[in-house]
């Protein structure tokens, strides 16, 4: 009987005890990690603020992607150029190498290097115009438009695309007279269409 009583009492103990406990875990726990703000939504039904700001941030998404300001935008020029300068170096592309895109790229990133370097003219028309350098210019007339071609060429190195990889090309020879060139010290950077590119 006595054994019983004191099993009794201690269950109560124990059961107390743990309630205790229990109420103690429940309030730190609410002052560690306080439960989210709670407020109404326009229907009136209680929302949390982890919610609110969840439902915000898609709707800012849905309306950016709508409007289309998250698409890439186009690459700004690196080259400041004049509409003259533009035409003329589509020209001398056009008729220095048309073989390909690449290769009209390889011949304006040319023109412009050289505007660049200390061992040439500082604009793209001096460079064009110079004695016994691209001999083509001088057929040149403002009546020329561009080929599809020529243009994509022209925007894609003005955006920056570097043809050369990190290279410096400052000549370019034909193939057909490359040994000409190698014996007067051209150092090779790349071939693209007819010639070879590089520097001195």
């Amino acid at each position: 009987m006595i054994l019983q009583e004191y099993e009794t009492k201690t269950q109560i103990i124990t059961g107390i005890i743990a309630f205790i406990f229990s109420v103690a875990y429940i309030g730190l726990a609410e002052l560690i990690l306080p439960s989210p703000q709670r407020t109404e939504s326009p229907t009136g039904e209680a929302v949390s603020e982890g919610a609110e700001y969840i439902a915000e941030a898609a709707e800012v998404y849905e309306t950016a992607l709508a409007t289309g300001s998250l698409t890439d935008k186009p690459d700004e020029p690196v080259y400041t150029l004049t509409d003259e300068e533009k035409n003329m170096l589509c020209y001398v592309a056009e008729t220095e190498d048309n073989t390909s895109v690449e290769s009209r790229m390889a011949v304006i990133q040319t023109v412009l290097n050289r505007t660049e370097s200390a061992k040439f003219p500082d604009t793209v028309k001096e460079v064009l115009y110079a004695p016994k350098q691209f001999q083509t210019i001088r057929r040149y007339t403002a009546a020329y438009e561009p080929s599809a071609e020529a243009l994509e060429a022209l925007d894609r190195v003005i955006c920056g695309e570097d043809i050369f990889d990190g290279g410096t090309a400052l000549f370019f020879a034909s193939k057909r007279v490359l040994p000409q060139k190698v014996a007067r010290g051209l150092y090779l950077i790349a071939s693209f269409g007819n010639h070879y590119y590089g520097q001195k």
